[in-house]
């Protein structure tokens, strides 16, 4: 009984390393049509970040326009706009424009904000930062 057990695991190993020589032999397809480098696209840095106080609103809360510039928007999907001051940057908001009125409950005089771009890649650029009046 044990050596047709014994057989059985053999004939078993067996055909697994047949299996694998195969495998090998004939070869898994080469890896030559997947690029080795992404190409990634890293868009160019906002400029002229300037923030205006509105000034206050009906409900009690601050607006702030806050406008900058791009020298090419070309590969540009959106920008991102982050406040600082409170422990990590907190993404606040994303636009496809070059300016944008926020709302703060507060008024947030000394507050640091950043502008950033993404491209088409969905890379991150650097960013500019800002102060509120």
């Amino acid at each position: 009984m044990r050596s047709i057990h014994s057989m059985t695991i053999r004939r078993r190993a067996a055909a697994l390393c047949l299996l694998m020589l195969l495998i090998g032999a004939l070869g898994c397809p080469e890896h030559a049509d997947f690029p080795t480098q992404l190409d990634l696209i890293v868009p160019p840095t906002p400029a002229d970040f300037v923030i205006t106080d509105e000034g206050p609103n009906p409900a009690g809360g601050q607006d702030y326009n806050l406008s900058w510039t791009i020298s090419d928007a070309t590969n540009v999907d959106r920008y991102r706009i982050y406040v600082l001051d409170i422990g990590t940057p907190q993404l606040q908001v994303e636009t496809t424009n070059t300016s944008i009125s926020v709302t703060f409950p507060f008024q947030s005089s000394g507050l640091r904000m950043s502008v950033s771009a993404v491209s088409t890649g969905n890379v991150e650029g650097g960013s500019t930062v800002g102060v509120t009046p």
